[in-house]
């Protein structure tokens, strides 16, 4: 991965007992080399965002640290605010 990578992906969602079936385009983009401070330290990561390709509507931000091999942070975003996950800690083997 670098920066300026962008790629795209499709995907149907099935709900069976609710009859409904929802398609969703999306492209992933990423964005920069951060270097963030979580519970579990700090990391150089890559920031990731995550769109509606139709709409362009941010879905999710997630920080990946290629060193630790695991996503640092993540957050997503709702339709009644945001949701953030952060690394608590890690140990490499």
């Amino acid at each position: 991965m670098t920066v300026g990578k962008t790629w795209e992906q499709s995907n149907r969602q099935e709900r069976p007992v609710d009859r409904t079936t929802l398609d969703r385009n999306s492209v992933w983009t990423v964005d920069t080399d951060e270097t963030i401070t979580v519970p579990a330290g700090t990391f150089r990561t890559m920031k990731i965002t995550w769109r509606n390709k139709n709409t362009g509507a941010l879905i999710y931000q997630m920080w990946y640290s290629p060193d630790v091999k695991q996503w640092i942070k993540i957050r997503e975003i709702l339709s009644n605010g945001q949701r953030e996950r952060e690394l608590m800690s890690f140990k490499l083997k």
